[in-house]
């Protein structure tokens, strides 16, 4: 599969997207996990989210394209 999906752009485009969600949700667990941290950085949490969901849809969009002929 790496053959035929690694010669497409879409594959080579999903490395930055995918890179997006992984750190966001690093950055937003380091708040989670340390329950008295949430509440004071809400707003960095739900701006991970929006961006997470975001380059998801991205990364969907191109998932999309790597199937195109």
């Amino acid at each position: 599969m790496m053959v035929y999906f690694g010669k497409k752009q879409a594959f080579k485009d999903i490395v930055a997207p995918h890179k997006i969600v992984h750190d966001c949700v690093l950055d937003s667990m380091k708040y989670i996990k340390d329950g008295d941290k949430v509440l004071n950085n809400q707003d960095n949490i739900y701006n991970n989210f929006v961006k997470m969901e975001d380059a998801s849809n991205t990364l969907f969009e191109l998932l999309d394209k790597m199937q195109e002929n």
